[in-house]
């Protein structure tokens, strides 16, 4: 964010620690991050007080949140990054993703706590 910058929200890093220490296998992991990320973007939002009709998925709220300028070009390729990963892990039945692969994703979806917290 630019100009007013809130505090790490709590809540994010505590979720954050849930999913990198969960027992869950590298694509269940993905996924959960992604439900944080969802998280982050929808309250994000909404913090901002912009309006929020006809915005349904993470995707929407992070353009909407460019095109606002609350986020820069950056912040917004990590977040599809992060994201085409995600979609990959929820579309697909089995846990392709390395520990390593999955190690990179996590260390994006952490810069993503940092950016909406």
């Amino acid at each position: 964010f630019h100009g007013n910058i809130p505090p790490l929200h709590k809540s994010y890093v505590e979720e954050y620690e849930r999913v990198i220490s969960s027992p869950a296998n590298n694509r269940e992991k993905i996924i959960l991050g992604g439900l944080l990320v969802e998280r982050m973007a929808a309250e994000t939002v909404q913090h901002l007080g912009l309006e929020m009709h006809g915005l349904h998925s993470a995707q929407e709220f992070v353009r909407r949140l460019k095109s606002e300028g609350c986020i820069n070009e950056k912040e917004v390729e990590a977040f599809n990054s992060f994201w085409k990963v995600r979609n990959t892990a929820v579309h697909s039945a089995k846990d392709e993703l390395t520990d390593e692969q999955t190690t990179r994703i996590l260390d994006l979806l952490w810069r993503l706590v940092r950016v909406f917290g």
